[in-house]
């Protein structure tokens, strides 16, 4: 689907989408209850608004499980519901500003993780919201501004694995000063 500036909102289920699914200027709504994709995925602007769980889902979740990444281009809102990704990856690629920004809502994961990996030189940020919570987070973010800088007074939890491949992630306070605001769970 190629978009230029509509929002499109999917109420049931999306099933069997590969490459790249919606591209353009409006966002695709999650209002339902579960994406299902037969190849990695690409998409510009994702919202999930649900009453309850969004899920993020591979084809091939068998014995030996064929995990998806569900690549965002532009921005990630969270503004109601759960989300849970299973073993896939949803990775951020935005090249400025605040590519996630979440109001309420869970995360699960088993193995999958958000990733932030903005293009080279791009200062990033992202609103975890209050009392944000994530199983699996991975900074993959190279370049000469190489930060991932949460907004003011935003603590998060970082539950299974925080993976630093490259960069910096800062949490700041209300002025500005970068405060170490995240917590590490048992086996970050």
């Amino acid at each position: 689907i190629i978009n230029g500036g509509f929002d499109v909102t999917i109420l049931n289920n999306m099933t069997t989408v590969g490459g790249a699914v919606f591209t353009g200027t409006g966002e695709l709504i999650l209002a339902g209850t579960e994406v299902v994709a037969s190849a990695n995925v690409s998409v510009s602007n994702v919202t999930v608004n649900s009453t309850g769980t969004a899920t993020f889902s591979s084809d091939d979740e068998d014995a030996t499980p064929t995990w998806r990444t569900f690549t965002v281009t532009g921005v990630l809102d969270q503004t109601a519901g759960n989300i849970d990704i299973k073993g896939n990856s949803i990775l951020l690629s935005c090249s400025t500003g605040d590519v996630f920004d979440r109001t309420a809502g869970n995360w699960s994961a088993t193995t999958g993780a958000l990733i932030f990996d903005p293009a080279a030189n791009a200062a990033v940020a992202f609103n975890p919201g209050a009392g944000w919570s994530i199983p699996n987070l991975t900074i993959d973010h190279s370049g000469a501004v190489e930060t991932v800088t949460t907004d003011d007074d935003e603590a998060f939890t970082v539950t299974g694995l925080l993976n630093l491949v490259d960069g910096v992630l800062h949490t700041e306070d209300g002025v500005g000063s970068k405060d170490g605001l995240r917590t590490l769970g048992n086996g970050a």
